[in-house]
């Protein structure tokens, strides 16, 4: 497990050391079976979570493993609510087919939509955009009509996005899977392979955007090869802070990592 603080501008009392624990790329498939997910699942409710996001690409190599990799998150808990947004491997496997296994789990999936969690009368947003590979992304749809002092967190599966984001929309932090980390690093160098178009940038951990920081999880499973060398797979706890804090890019961060 990944433990980090992050700054967020205008965060209401209400909110203040408020929890959200980030699940990427289980990828169910001939890799991971579906009780491989559920130990994920049963260690992100261990933390009692405010919320619970979903960063995208459950599923690896056959769209038979599509249902079987979404129902083990009918058994998340959060406070605030569970959200989720879809990757390329799941636009691969089928978006259609996605959107109604996450409908069957009853999470609701932000497509280029928010929705504003209120606790105590504080406001805290909470977006997605569509996969920067194949869908479209448009973060002024999915934050219209929320308040300018209203605090904003993005879900993008890509974190190559970042680079893309149009300014004069507000997000105050994006939180992304995708690179797994590289699956293998090497110390002093990093992972020889990464897909990014940025090189080494958004390999994993918090990273400063053009427009906001970012926030890269090593996600849980894998894709062929299935081996991670120096880069565990990870269940990542945000505690979100308000401004007078520690900075967003030297925010605590104990060394546990193991999630399995």
């Amino acid at each position: 497990m990944e433990r980090i603080d992050i700054v967020i501008p205008d965060l209401g009392p209400a909110w203040q050391g408020a929890t959200v624990a980030l699940l990427s790329d289980t990828h169910c498939g001939p890799l991971h079976p579906p009780a491989f997910i559920e130990r994920a699942v049963s260690i992100t409710n261990e933390l009692s979570p405010d919320v619970v996001l979903l960063l995208g690409d459950y599923v690896h190599r056959g769209v038979q493993y599509l249902e079987p990799g979404v129902e083990p998150f009918a058994k998340l808990r959060a406070r605030h609510g569970v959200f989720a947004v879809l990757g390329n491997h799941d636009h691969w496997a089928g978006r259609d087919r996605a959107l109604a296994a996450f409908r069957r789990v009853a999470v609701p999936v932000l497509t280029n939509r928010s929705t504003v969690l209120q606790h105590r009368g504080d406001g805290f947003a909470v977006g997605g955009v569509g996969d920067f590979l194949e869908d479209k992304q448009r973060p002024d749809v999915a934050f219209r009509g929320v308040r300018p002092n209203t605090p904003r967190l993005l879900m993008s599966h890509n974190p190559d996005y970042a680079e893309h984001m149009p300014a004069g929309v507000r997000v105050d932090l994006m939180v992304s899977g995708h690179t797994h980390g590289g699956q293998v690093y090497i110390p002093g160098y990093g992972a020889p392979v990464l897909p990014s178009r940025y090189g080494k940038k958004y390999q994993r951990g918090l990273v400063q955007g053009p427009r906001c920081p970012v926030y890269v999880t090593r996600g849980i499973g894998t894709i062929t090869p299935r081996v991670r060398f120096f880069c565990r797979p990870e269940v990542t706890l945000i505690s979100l802070r308000g401004q007078g804090g520690p900075p967003p890019l030297t925010a605590r961060r104990p060394s546990g990592t193991s999630t399995t």
